[in-house]
């Protein structure tokens, strides 16, 4: 994509930018002194235009469920002068957002305090109670090890740079578990073992047998400055029968003279470097490659196809910071450069031709940084030298870096220095070349060149300058101090443990700052269906918007292994060739994931569904991701307040099947908070367990605190659902059209209308009457039934002049289950039903007369409307709740005969009638108005809804129940529950 292309691209993801559902101004103002003075609005403006990009607070932080302050205390030096509550106060307004502990360490499994007191002197004296303690407040931070371990020894060259630095971070993943040996070549007969001078010879005596070998290098130096592989070492691993792995960070294998071969120069490998290359190879057994190119290049040249390797998706590298940024407008600029550019293949002279044409063109607001070193000398450049990489951020906040610059004229097999810029977030101007492209084209502020045309440079700076919706650099960052090493090295997983735990999936390697992550299962098989369907997701995530606010898209694969896009969000958390372990893998982190994590994060979960081809899959499949993907900000939003959110779910009541109730299709979203309280995974039981781990036993989870955003009673197996019939633009654009047409009547309209001749019921029959009538309901309608109780003769008068009413009369008051059991005896065959009654007979108060209007209009002056919508849903009403079931508040509505035919008659529970519409637990209701008060205590002004247009109502359908735990406390008015038909109420068992 073309520097401009992405600009654009970023400016339109600006525009989408929202809101957070969960942004709290009053609070924005009270964390931040500099904007109390500000209104409302404001504030509001600033969090979009400034606070968000500055990783401003803005909502209150609650304390987790285990926090331990005699612990927080212990673990921070800094922090052991405080009172408990100062040290509260700090975990909220400091804490939380530095990542820091606050519960301890639980004792591992495998935990071996004798070992553990011996391996450290300073333990020797404590008893075994002690030194258990000591290691759950001090050792476990302080990374000590408990048990014996084995060995891994790591082979390579002596001249530091990116290797060293690879190596050291992949020793920080895999301390936990083994012992650690760098082997150094010095030269063929020479080399370093942990830093002591051996000789080739006796290397043997070093290695057991079930040690693993990592080679990184084979390198040594020759004369004349000149490179050669070490044949010794070659044969020796050759001969030993440990498991011998191989990482290909360069191209020493088939150029040993010229590992690093400057593109442009077209340097080809000689035959004889070819053949020895390929032996090497096949030394091993399994060979792992840092980056798609490199393996790439390498194939031009070896034949790979009987060789065991992979290209890594992960490699021993620091996680990104998740922001992109842009700097603000400015008189001057600062340009950071990453390494040792004193070498061609590293960029000397492409820095140098860089430098000259700003200068030439008089470009004067730049100033070049390099981070290492550089024999080069200009005004405009300032070399700082060697760094650490314990400092490297804060030279770069320091020296007020505004971009970085990659100039490397080799073909990068990845570069760790990239990953020290990709963290900051700041833009990224690199050759487009080697692994640079291929790890940073998928970020919207990275931008390539080619090296022969290096002044189009000066074009993308000064292009972004001139895009004034730029998102503003911030001061606050989240990079003063170099990361955690993330890798769990999953692609490992056949050869070693690279993890505390059993999983190897480590969340001390993730920052979450929108609290939202998505697990995917990837599934292979040899037509790598998988992969496609996998790319199509993505794909869709990032333009449903979702992508952005996702901190993570973990992913779990099985079978055929496949090299997954290159984005930082993406983390590959397990790896197995066995396609037949199913989902367990996946669930199995997830709860890991869900027990251990500090907040409460909203998980997304879905799959390859698929992959075998079967019929109708693949409309299944876009049924489940059009909720759950395109609709996400519902599902985000909604579980704030319910605990699992997903599609047509599937109820098993009181049968064999009750504990495997489940979200069809097996995709949802949920909160770690609940899976928290699930059961761990059994993966003994069959592969379909898992689908009903989530929302199985409804004896134990109240079914009211779980959504599902859409229902039917097709069988995807059979058949499928045409996207007109769900998606929510196809339904309003379908409905528009119908309802500017003339109305061409499909079937018989029937109306019931419950009446109660008490209080001042006349003058509310004669009102709801002229409604009917005025409003051409009455001469499209068949027949409406009138079940009047109480009855009297000026009822019976009323209805008398007009041929449609049914009057069916008791003098009792038998309320309106009179009418909502008996409908069914007047009428048959195919209809649409309106059900009405005259509420509020007994109350005066204006707020009970807004009620009833409001109800009245959208049910009787909307009926046209009302019966287009259930071309797509079983029943619309208006004031959708959630408690104390599911239902319509004021119990006007709309149905028709195949869902009506559903149903059974009700209880004698007082709220029974207003439950009865959604008495079939798989109902797929709207609402076409909400208005989101109590009418039993609000007024509410029938001018806040008259002049909404029908295209108004259709734009804002609500499928989700407005959330009204007060009226939980109703749920004994509902009469007894009829188990089966629906699960039990957990308060009432």
């Amino acid at each position: 994509m073309s520097y401009k292309k992405k600009l654009m691209t970023y400016e339109n993801g600006l525009k989408r930018k929202l809101m957070l559902h969960d942004f709290d101004v009053a609070t924005y103002k009270h964390l931040n002194l500099d904007l109390q003075h500000m209104t409302d609005k404001e504030a509001m403006r600033h969090y979009k235009n400034y606070g968000f990009y500055e990783g401003r607070k803005y909502k209150s932080v609650y304390l987790p469920s285990d926090f331990d302050v005699t612990a927080y205390k212990n673990l921070y030096t800094d922090l052991q002068h405080m009172t408990d509550e100062e040290a509260i106060c700090h975990y909220k307004r400091c804490g939380i957002y530095e990542c820091r502990k606050h519960k301890n360490s639980c004792i591992p499994h495998d935990f071996d305090v004798s070992v553990y007191k011996n391996l450290y002197p300073d333990l020797q004296h404590m008893t075994h109670e002690e030194a258990i303690n000591h290691y759950k407040n001090h050792g476990f931070y302080e990374g000590r090890k408990y048990k014996n371990l084995n060995k891994i020894i790591h082979i390579s060259h002596n001249f530091g740079g990116g290797t060293e630095i690879y190596i050291n971070n992949m020793i920080s993943v895999l301390s936990y578990n083994y012992d650690n040996i760098i082997i150094k070549i010095l030269d063929n007969d020479s080399i370093l073992y942990n830093d002591t001078l051996i000789s080739m010879n006796t290397l043997s005596s070093y290695i057991d047998n079930n040690d693993i070998i990592i080679t990184h290098s084979l390198l040594c130096s020759a004369q004349h400055s000149c490179y050669e592989i070490n044949y010794n070492m070659a044969d020796f691993i050759e001969k030993i029968n440990n498991k011998k792995i191989l990482i290909v960070h360069d191209y020493f294998l088939i150029m040993p003279n010229t590992p690093n071969p400057i593109k442009s120069h077209n340097i080809l490998p000689i035959e004889n470097d070819i053949l020895n290359g390929s032996k090497i190879f096949s030394v091993f057994d399994k060979i792992f490659f840092n980056s798609k190119n490199c393996y790439d290049n390498y194939s031009k040249y070896i034949n790979f196809e009987n060789l065991n390797y992979m290209l890594l998706n992960n490699v021993p590298d620091i996680n990104y910071y998740n922001k992109r940024i842009f700097p603000i407008k400015k008189q001057h600029y600062n340009i950071g450069i990453m390494g040792v550019i004193n070498c061609e293949h590293k960029g000397r002279f492409l820095v140098d031709n860089i430098i000259k044409s700003f200068n030439d063109n008089n470009v004067n607001n730049y100033t070049f940084h390099i981070f290492g070193g550089c024999d080069i000398k200009y005004d405009n450049l300032i070399v700082h030298g060697p760094y650490d990489n314990n400092n490297i951020f804060d030279l770069i906040k320091t020296n007020k870096i505004d971009y970085f610059l990659f100039v490397s004229t080799f073909e990068e097999t990845y570069s760790l220095t990239l990953s020290i810029a990709i963290h900051t977030g700041l833009p990224i101007i690199y050759n487009n070349i080697g692994a640079y492209t291929e790890r940073l084209e998928n970020y919207d502020n990275c931008f390539g060149f080619d090296e022969n045309n290096y002044s189009i440079i000066i074009d993308i700076l000064q292009s972004i300058h001139h895009n004034d919706t730029t998102i503003i650099k911030s001061d606050y960052n989240n990079y003063n101090t170099y990361p955690y090493i993330y890798n769990n090295l999953p692609e490992f997983n056949d050869y070693f443990k690279t993890s505390p735990n059993e999983l190897n999936f480590n969340l001390n390697n993730f920052v979450f700052i929108n609290k939202t992550v998505c697990f995917v299962l990837i599934c292979n098989l040899d037509d790598y269906k998988g992969y496609e369907i996998f790319l199509d997701q993505y794909n869709y995530i990032k333009q449903s918007g979702l992508y952005d606010k996702l901190d993570y898209i973990f992913v779990t694969m099985l079978g055929k292994y496949k090299k997954l896009p290159c984005d930082y969000k993406i983390k590959l958390i397990y790896y197995s060739q066995n396609s037949n372990e199913w989902e367990f893998p996946n669930y199995k982190r997830i709860k890991f994931f869900s027990d251990n994590v500090d907040d409460n994060i909203k998980i997304l979960e879905i799959h390859t569904k698929g992959v075998l081809n079967k019929p109708h899959s693949y409309e299944w499949r876009k049924y489940l991701e059009y909720f759950l993907i395109e609709q996400h900000q519902l599902c985000i939003t909604n579980l704030d307040n319910f605990k699992c959110i997903g599609v047509n779910q599937q109820y098993y009541i009181n049968n064999e099947n009750k504990y495997r109730n489940h979200y069809s299709g097996n995709f949802w979203w949920s909160t770690s908070q609940h899976i928290k309280s699930l059961p761990p995974i059994n993966t003994n039981e069959d592969r379909y367990s898992v689908e009903h781990w989530l929302i199985g036993n409804l004896e134990k989870i109240d079914y009211r605190y779980l959504l599902s955003l859409h229902h039917t009673d097709i069988n995807f197996y059979d058949t499928h659902l045409e996207p007109s019939q769900y998606n929510f633009d196809s339904i309003k654009y379908n409905i528009c059209n119908e309802i500017n047409a003339n109305y061409i009547k499909k079937r018989n309209i029937y109306g019931v209308y419950f009446i109660c001749c008490i209080g001042n019921y006349i003058d509310i029959i004669n009102s709801q009457i002229q409604k009917i009538v005025e409003s051409g309901l009455y001469d499209n309608s068949d027949k409406i039934l009138c079940f009047v109780c109480n009855v009297t003769n000026e009822c019976i008068d009323m209805f008398s002049k007009y041929d449609k009413f049914v009057v069916i009369s008791t003098e009792d008051n038998l309320y309106e289950k009179f009418a909502i059991n008996n409908f069914k005896k007047y009428i048959s065959g195919d209809y649409y039903l309106y059900y009405i009654h005259s509420k509020s007979v007994t109350r005066n108060e204006e707020c009970y007369n807004d009620w009833r209007t409001l109800c009245d209009y959208f049910t009787i002056n909307k009926w046209r409307l009302s019966i287009e919508l259930l071309q797509y849903y079983d029943c619309v009403g208006t004031n959708l709740k959630n408690f104390p079931k599911k239902h319509y508040s004021g119990n006007f509505w709309w149905s028709k005969s195949e869902h009506i035919n559903k149903l059974n008659d009700i209880n004698d529970g007082y709220l029974s009638p207003e439950m009865y519409i959604f008495s079939y637990m798989k109902t797929n209701y709207v609402s076409i108005y909400q208005s989101y008060v109590n009418h039993g205590d609000t007024n509410y002004s029938c001018n806040l809804y008259f002049n909404l247009s029908d295209n108004d109502l259709i734009n804002n359908i609500c499928i989700i129940p407005d959330f009204n735990p007060g009226d939980k406390k109703c749920i004994s008015m509902c009469g007894e529950t009829d188990l089966s038909r629906e699960p039990p109420i957990l308060e009432l068992v």
